[in-house]
């Protein structure tokens, strides 16, 4: 197309393409509603005021790790679940001990918590720790009423050093993780 007119037509036709792809660019056309869902619908508490901190920054680092979190349902003593999804590259080891992992509850929001052993190992898959929500005390008595962790608590997770969790090995820092909402 060496004439004039296949010029013209191929100008105009590079002249539309930047077009679009400004309008795209500018946000002139808008995706339909985007939506996400859990795998198990209405079945979860919802997470509020989450951050998810390493003791050490330093990649490769084997470090303790503390999840804090509040939850907007009561989680049942020795039944209720709370799976914690590690950041991407963070090595877990194939098992963690559950004397390497407590969970506490600040149960009234005054900052004060009382602790709980793990009563049953964790499940560990490739980035996340699912734990049982703890049915006895530090002592070995049954924790008292249905829940352990009622609506509204805050929640401590604390993953030990000795529980084999190591840092990112990307460059820079393992950093913290926060955000005013989460979903599981």
């Amino acid at each position: 197309m060496n004439t004039k007119i296949g010029t013209s037509f191929g100008l105009a036709l590079l002249m539309a393409i930047a077009a679009i792809a400004t309008m795209f660019a500018l946000g002139m056309f808008s995706t339909s509603q985007v939506r996400a869902a859990h795998d198990t619908p209405q079945t979860w508490a919802h997470v509020s005021n989450l951050e998810f901190t390493p003791a050490s920054l330093s990649v490769n680092a084997k470090t303790s790790w503390e999840v804090t979190f509040g939850v907007s349902a009561a989680l049942t003593a020795g039944s209720g679940t709370i799976s914690v999804v590690f950041p991407t590259g963070t090595v877990l080891p194939s098992t963690i001990d559950k004397s390497r992992i407590t969970v506490a509850s600040d149960a009234g929001g005054d900052g004060t918590y009382v602790a709980y052993p793990l009563t049953s190992d964790p499940t560990v898959t490739s980035t996340t720790v699912t734990l049982t929500v703890p049915a006895t005390t530090a002592a070995g008595a049954a924790i008292a009423g249905t829940n352990d962790i009622e609506a509204n608590d805050l929640v401590k997770v604390f993953f030990s050093q000795l529980a084999g969790i190591v840092n990112p090995a990307k460059s820079g820092t393992a950093g913290t993780v926060a955000a005013a909402t989460a979903g599981k």
